[in-house]
Parts: structure tokens; C-alpha cells; sequence
């Protein structure tokens, strides 16, 4: 049972007082306590600063309340009865604003503390600190939207994105990915390139790459294939070491691009060379000798086959100093392609040096150990392009000086009046426009889509804060003077801010026109639509007329609806009347109005089928077919059967619930008993040392594990917690345990803890312990004021250290040794002090000597570096610190 618990803190105590608000003030943090019989908070002189008031000390709950801004006020009071439920850990802390009418700028603070109960569950004290987190705020607001910009770019960028654990796994894949291999990704996480089915020298070539990343923490770069069920696709990756603050290498990332076109058979490859259009040549060695080139290589340069074995210099010695023999090497010796576009090469043809333009390629080529043996150039003639163009420029000086390539075309509208405030090169080869356009209205630069759904979809998007995504629509966009009818795959993504407004939307489109028109010609053919329908392994089904008359059904929708085979002909509504009570005939029935297709992913689906009402999951697609005239005669039903992965990723909710609930128990020692028998199925380092115990102890019962524990109360309470999801808090209750197999008596805080599944059922219990023997055995009249200030300080995050003016011995907390990277409990003042780089040491020691000079204010208040003497990583700090007349610093960082 409880018998002890903190006593508030004494406000009689005048040093106790002053220590303790100096300690808190010099770290910007305010104390306070809520009066639980009068219901009035006490608040330090910070606190008071901090909430905006002035004047007295005690402030009543309504009044405080109203100084918190309206839109917080709340939530606020929610989680202050919330911490004061005797169900609850008592904890209580929250971010919220205060009305501040001298800030233009929201004033956010952060405040937490802790409530305290009786043996009955009755709140008896409630206490804790409040410090300014407006900085911190911000700077998580900023952060969301760069993260935010950031997961867009890597889920749509083509190249292939994937990030690799230190045991060679796969943690994390792009769509590109999945697109590209065919393959789930989270059929993939978690396995090696082995463990994928990869054939064997491939997988192990390119996991012994990830393992020089590991070892070497240096990048690599590497040529390597994927087996798809389409065939083998090779790619071009490097892969770059991520270090933790260690040094150590935590992950390796890599960027792949698709270069399955190069890397043909050698006949195949031959060939091409011969045939191309396009210059190709290839060096072998270093010293970049000709070896193979087909005659469009030999005409660009001015040149007949004679030079095949000759070096580069040799052949074309005008080139020297144009920088290309450097490119070549340059590729050879790193393993990087290059990619130039219109470069300039000077070279002699027709006994004059002529000014080239070339689009080029260099390539590393490797052999089958993939070690580099020479480079491929790939070559373009582009002068008559460049000079055109320039010629164009100088008269026209309105025109683009270049038009940018880009892999999908992207642009960024901002605020409600959709300004276009970003464009890259292909959205606006799409618009036909150029970049005096950005800054302006998308209505006032695309003037034709009014009168078209565009406009009123953004405004839905921007208002909803939902996703819209559309295949194959119809746009009509004026191309040189004309307007014609494009088909685009787009979408329309809300960028949220921190607070969860819009502010922006992401628009990305696909140029699908020509797509679009083969398909409209081969839905023209019903035959070959009934034959697609028929042999496709996912449910596929046409629903004819307003009526939704069930046409073409495969043998999959057949056995999806469970209705027998003869339902052809039929409405569906009459062979499926267990759809009556659901969304389906009622969102059938607006594709049918609106010809607007329509989506939904792990719907939920209740059939009966064979009598028995079955409830499954499907991915389903409604899509409207038009005849010649465009209006809708029927529609298209596409669903996929994705029950299993579903439930499969309820079983993982339930996995992460569990993880989540260990995660968030912040005492140090913890161990987890599951179930009535009290099974130990979790313990870290610290429990089993102050148990004396160690890992043998798992898959046994609690009282088995710890048998001087059977038939204690501790047991009783275990039992209690179990049945009643209550969670019961022990301080410092003096237990016999042995340690070792020797008898130890000691005093301990621990606290027991339901852990609950997604439905809510208790299955096992947390214990979280930590021994306070010695705390007990050595408190004395200023436990309050020094428990007191180690709360505050611990709760605030900060470092301490102290300085002993006669001795010079500098001593220093756990958290500044991890900060400074040391395992050294003191220093000498004077000589060891390494982690402070030289050009601030000086100046920190005088100011540190003059607050200890008899005679000053005893103030210490500095900001500097300090380096971590392991990781090489370093922090500006704000030490702020007193001299007391005890003759003894301390700071607080």
C-alpha cells in the first residue's frame, strides 16, 4: 500500500525558496501548484511571466484558465482532469497558446506536471513546472512541411528509392519500386535480395556492396539486375552510408535508375551500334582507345575506321584541353555516367575546326566481375537545334532561353485563389505557356478550363483537405491559338501546415492522350472486351442501363456474388438484395449520373453467398462506358478480393499497439508479465539487475521467476490490475529479494500497468521499478527542496555541472558526460576542458573566475560550443549558473 508520497513544497522555507526559483529562473522554466481544496494555483515569479499576470502569487483555476488562448482552452481543461482521474498515471502535460496582446506572434507554452494520489485514489497534490515553447513550435511546424514536400518528391521521383538495415534487409521501397519489379512492397520488407528469390550471384553481389557501405562507411556504386515476372531489369545504383550520432553506419540508402536498355545482348548491342541513328563508340582502358564505332561516330567526327585503335588524343588530338578526355576518365575512374546536354566541341572536319553541339552520354562498361573496362559514348548532334535556337533568342528575346526536361510534370498552387507559385518545364510544355505565367491565377493563365469541372475540384480539394486523383480526363486547353481536347492521369494532393490547413496544392499529370485514344478504339470492339473480362483472374462485371442489368460476368464475380452461375440479364439490385442497406447501389447509381469513375480501396462487403452472409474486403473500381454520343450506357466493375490483407493488417495494429504501450512507460527498469498465470515475456538489463536475475527467467511465471515474491502482496496487486485495468502506483516499499542468490533488502518505487489490445481486453501487465535505497536511507530535512528542484530539472531536459573553487574539480550529470562524450565524472577547471573549442575556452573560464570573485553578483550567464569528444558532433549551449556563499558554483545547461 501507499504509505509515503511527495509533500508539497514548503514556501515557508525562504532559502529553500530562493534556491529552488533561481535554479528554475536561470533555466526559463516556471514552477506552480494547484490548491486542490480552493481550487486556486500557486505560480512562481516565472510562471506569472510566462501566463501574462502580474501581482499575486495565487491565481484562481477560472481566471488562469481564461489567460489560455480560446481555441486551447479545452483541451486544456480536459487533460488537467484527465491527470487528476485516479485511473490515469496523473501525468498532465499539453502545448497551448495564451492571449498575449503585446505579440503579434502566437505565444505557445509548454506545461506539465504530475498528480499524486492517496491510498483511496483521491488527488492530493498536483504540481509541475511551465516553460516558453514557442520556438520549439515553430520549428516542428517548419519541419512538417519540409517533410511533407520531401515524401511527395520521393514518391513520385522515377528513379527506384530504397533503404537497407545494417542486417542487409529492405526497411523501406518507393513506388518506383513496385512499379518497377512488379512485387509488393510489403511483401519485400524485411528480406534480403537472397531472401527475395534472387538468383544467387546476383543477390549476393549486391548485398556484398551494402556490406562494404557498412564497413567502409564510404558511398559505392553498382550495376546489378532484379528478377521481375516480366523478365530481368538491370539498374544503376549508388548507395550511400547514414550514420547515427555514433559515426556509426544505421542504414544505407539507395538510388537505382533503370537502365535495362543498355545493357542488351552483345549481338544485340552490336547491332544498334551499327544501325543507330544516333553516334556510338566505345573506348576501352583508360587511356580511352577506339574500339568499336559505327559510322555515324566516324562522320561526326570527321573521321574513317582507320582510327579504331588508336588513343582518343591520337585520333582527335583538337580535343585537348576541351575538358572530354578528363570526362572520360573521369566516368572510368568513379564508376558515374555523365549526361551533358548541347555541349561544345570544337573538332576538325573538312580541314577546318568547326564548333559542335552534342547531347552525350558516357558510360562505364564492366565485365562480369563488374570491374570497369572502358566507357560507351553515346552522341547526339544537336548543332543545328542550338544554333536555331540562339539565333532565335537574340531576336526574340521573350521566348525560353531552354526548355526544361522533367519525368512528370508538376506545379504548386498556393491559397485559395490557386497562384501558381511553382512550374517545372513540362507542366508548362502542357499549358503551352512560359514562366511569366508563375505568380499568376490558374483561371486567368488557363482561361479555357471555366466552363470545365477543374476549377471547382480544386476549390473541393482545397476546402476538404482530400485527395483527388483522376484517370484519362478529358481537358480542352488551347495549344497555338487552337483549342483541342488532351487527355491527363492527375492529381490533385492537399499540403497541409502544422495546424492541418491547406495552404497548397500539389498537381501532377501524365500526358495520356494518345493512350487514351487506342483505348476508346479498342473498347469499340465488344468482342475483345468480353474476352478480357472473361479471362481476367480479379471479379470484372458489366452493369448495363440505369437498371444496373448484369452483363458479361467472369466466373470470379460469379462466385464473388454466390448466387450461381445464372444471373446474366438480371438487375442487380433484384440478384443482390443484401446491397440494399449498403453505399453500393447508391454511389452506382451517381457514376451513372455524373460518368465520373469511382474508387475505394479495402471497402468492406457483405454478401451472401450459399445462404451465409459473408463479410470480406475488396478493392473496387466503377467505371462509366460511353457511347458515340457520351453519355453513359453502362459500367465497368472491377474488385479485388483484399480480406487477407487486411486482417493482416489488423494483426499488425495490434502488434504495434503492444509496441507502443512498452514504448511510452519511460521508467528505466521494465519487465512485461502476460496473461492470469503471470508469464515473464519482457525484461531489459535494469530490471534483471536489480532482480539479480537474468534471461532464463522468460516463458516462466512471475512468482516462479521470483519465488521470495510468492504470496506477498505484490502479488495480490498483480492480480488486482489484471482484473481491474486499474493502474497501481508503489513508492519506495522495502523488499527482500535475492539478488544473485544472496538475500538483498532494499526500498523500491514500481508501478503496475494494464496493457490492452485494439478491442480494449486486458492480456498482460508492465511493471516499471526503480530502487530509491538510498535516497530513503540518506534523506534529510531538505528532501522537499531538492527532490523538488531534481523534478523540475529532470522534466526540463537540462544538464547540470558544478564547480568547486577550492579544489578546481569541475563534476558533471549523466546527460552533459553524453553530451560532451565522456565517461569522466570530473575535470580540472583549468586544463581539462577539451569539448570547449579553443576559441570560446578562454572566455568561458573568465567569466566562470568572475562569478566566484568575492565581491560580484555571483552570475554566470554565457552561451558557447561544446563538442562531443566520440561523435564529433557539436551544440551551442546557454550555461546560466549562481555562486553560493557555501563557497560552490552550480549550472544548469
Amino acid at each position: 500500500m501507499m504509505t509515503n508520497f511527495p509533500k508539497p513544497f514548503s514556501r515557508d522555507s525562504i532559502t529553500e525558496i530562493n534556491r529552488l526559483e533561481s535554479a528554475l529562473a536561470a533555466a526559463g522554466i516556471g514552477s506552480w501548484e494547484l490548491d486542490l481544496n480552493n481550487n486556486q494555483f500557486w505560480l512562481c515569479e516565472r510562471a506569472k511571466s510566462l501566463f501574462d499576470f502580474s501581482g499575486k502569487d495565487i491565481v484562481p483555476y477560472n481566471e488562469l484558465l481564461l489567460s489560455v488562448h480560446a481555441d486551447d482552452r479545452q483541451a486544456t481543461e480536459l487533460s488537467i482532469k484527465n491527470a487528476l482521474e485516479s485511473a490515469s498515471s496523473g501525468i498532465f502535460e499539453i502545448d497551448l497558446r495564451i492571449r498575449n496582446s503585446g505579440s503579434v506572434q502566437p505565444h505557445w507554452l509548454h506545461w506539465k506536471g504530475q498528480a499524486y494520489f492517496d491510498d483511496y485514489g483521491a488527488p492530493i497534490r498536483f504540481s509541475g513546472i511551465v516553460q516558453n515553447a514557442t520556438s520549439q513550435v515553430l520549428a516542428k511546424k517548419q519541419l512538417y512541411e519540409s517533410e511533407n514536400k520531401l515524401r511527395s518528391l520521393i514518391d513520385n521521383t522515377p528513379d527506384v528509392i530504397t533503404r537497407w538495415n545494417t542486417n542487409l534487409e529492405l526497411i523501406f521501397a518507393n513506388t518506383a519500386f513496385e512499379e518497377k519489379t512488379g512485387t509488393d512492397n510489403a511483401s519485400l520488407l524485411g528480406k534480403t535480395n537472397q531472401q527475395m528469390g534472387q538468383p544467387e550471384n546476383t543477390a549476393m553481389a549486391y548485398m556484398k556492396c551494402l556490406q562494404t557501405v557498412i564497413d567502409t562507411r564510404m558511398p559505392q556504386e553498382h550495376y546489378n539486375s532484379f528478377q521481375t515476372s516480366k523478365g530481368e531489369i538491370y539498374f544503376y545504383s549508388r548507395l550511400v552510408p547514414e550514420l547515427g550520432d555514433n559515426g556509426q553506419v544505421q542504414s544505407v540508402l539507395a538510388i537505382a535508375r533503370d537502365i535495362t536498355d543498355l545493357r542488351s545482348s552483345e549481338a544485340r548491342f552490336q547491332t544498334m551500334v551499327e544501325q543507330s541513328p544516333m553516334a556510338i563508340g566505345l573506348f576501352n582502358s583508360r587511356e580511352m582507345i577506339v574500339e568499336v564505332g559505327n559510322d555515324k561516330i566516324f562522320e561526326v567526327w570527321g573521321k574513317d575506321k582507320s582510327i579504331i585503335g588508336q588513343r582518343l588524343l591520337e585520333a582527335l588530338p583538337e580535343i585537348e584541353g576541351q575538358g572530354y578526355l578528363e570526362l572520360l576518365q573521369g566516368v572510368y575512374d568513379t564508376g558515374t555516367p555523365f549526361f551533358g546536354n548541347e555541349m561544345l566541341v570544337k573538332l576538325v572536319r573538312n580541314n577546318e575546326l568547326q564548333n559542335v553541339y552534342f547531347d552525350l552520354t558516357y558510360t562505364p562498361l564492366r565485365d562480369s566481375l563488374n570491374s570497369i573496362t572502358g566507357v560507351m559514348v553515346l552522341a547526339t548532334e544537336v548543332t543545328e537545334k542550338v544554333v536555331a535556337r540562339k539565333a532565335l533568342e537574340k531576336s526574340e528575346a521573350k521566348f525560353r532561353s531552354l526548355i526544361e526536361e522533367a519525368p512528370i510534370a508538376t506545379c504548386l498552387l498556393t491559397g485559395s485563389e490557386m497562384n501558381i507559385e511553382v512550374a517545372n518545364e513540362a507542366m508548362l510544355g502542357y499549358w503551352a505557356k512560359n514562366r511569366s505565367v508563375l505568380g499568376k491565377k490558374i483561371e486567368d493563365t488557363l482561361p479555357e478550363l471555366k466552363g470545365q469541372a477543374f476549377l471547382e475540384i480544386l476549390e473541393n480539394v482545397f476546402k476538404t483537405g482530400k485527395t483527388y486523383t483522376s484517370k484519362s480526363a478529358a481537358t480542352k486547353i488551347e495549344v497555338n491559338g487552337k483549342i483541342d481536347t488532351y487527355y491527363f492521369d492527375f492529381t490533385y494532393k492537399p499540403l497541409l501546415d502544422i495546424s492541418g490547413k491547406v495552404y497548397a496544392i500539389l498537381n501532377m499529370a501524365v500526358d495520356v492522350t494518345q493512350q487514351v485514344k487506342t483505348l476508346i478504339a479498342l473498347e469499340e470492339s465488344e468482342a475483345r472486351l468480353r474476352s478480357v473480362i472473361a479471362a481476367a483472374p480479379t471479379a470484372i462485371s458489366l452493369f448495363v442501363g440505369r437498371d444496373l442489368v448484369i452483363e458479361m460476368p467472369n466466373q470470379s464475380f460469379i462466385d464473388v456474388v454466390g448466387k450461381g452461375p445464372d444471373i446474366t440479364g438480371r438487375p442487380l439490385r433484384e440478384v443482390m438484395p443484401e446491397l440494399e442497406n449498403q453505399t453500393f447501389l447508391r454511389i452506382l447509381d451517381n457514376v451513372y449520373t455524373s460518368g465520373k469513375m469511382y474508387q475505394s480501396f479495402a471497402s468492406e462487403v457483405s454478401i451472401v453467398r450459399q445462404g451465409v452472409m459473408t463479410h470480406n474486403f475488396y478493392n473496387i473500381s466503377y467505371t462509366p462506358l460511353f457511347n458515340s454520343d457520351g453519355e453513359v450506357y453502362a459500367i465497368l466493375e472491377i474488385a479485388i478480393d483484399v480480406t487477407e490483407a487486411v486482417k493482416t493488417n489488423q494483426r499488425l495494429e495490434e502488434n504495434e499497439q503492444f509496441s507502443r504501450s512498452i514504448f511510452y512507460n519511460s521508467p528505466v527498469a521494465k519487465m512485461v508479465v502476460t496473461g492470469e498465470q503471470m508469464e515473464v515475456v519482457t525484461i531489459n538489463k535494469n530490471m534483471m539487475e536489480i532482480l539479480g536475475r537474468d534471461l532464463s527467467i522468460l516463458g516462466k511465471k512471475f512468482t516462479e521467476a521470483i519465488p521470495e515474491l510468492a504470496n506477498t502482496p505484490l502479488e495480490e496487486k498483480l492480480a488486482y490490475v489484471f482484473k481491474t485495468g486499474h493502474t497501481y502506483n508503489q513508492p519506495e516499499e522495502m523488499l527482500v529479494l535475492m539478488r544473485y542468490g544472496k538475500p538483498y533488502t532494499g526500498y523500491y518505487s514500481y508501478i503496475y500497468q494494464a496493457l490492452r489490445n485494439t478491442n480494449g481486453e486486458i492480456y498482460g501487465i508492465v511493471i516499471t521499478a526503480t530502487e530509491v535505497t538510498s535516497q530513503v536511507q540518506a534523506r534529510q530535512e531538505i528532501e522537499e527542496a531538492e527532490s523538488t528542484l531534481r523534478s523540475a530539472i529532470e522534466m526540463a531536459d537540462l544538464a547540470l555541472w558544478s564547480i568547486d573553487p577550492l579544489t578546481n574539480k569541475i563534476t558533471y550529470s549523466d546527460r552533459l558526460k553524453q553530451w560532451l562524450g565522456t565517461e569522466k565524472e570530473s575535470g580540472d577547471f583549468d586544463t581539462d576542458l577539451p569539448y570547449i573549442p579553443e576559441n570560446d575556452r578562454k572566455r568561458v573560464q573568465s567569466a566562470l573566475q568572475d562569478a566566484m570573485w568575492p565581491g560580484s553578483d555571483g552570475i554566470y550567464n554565457e552561451e558557447y560550443t561544446i563538442e562531443n569528444m566520440r561523435s564529433g558532433r557539436r551544440r551551442i549551449i546557454h550555461a546560466s549558473g549562481r555562486t553560493f556563499l557555501m563557497i560552490r558554483a552550480s549550472h544548469i545547461n
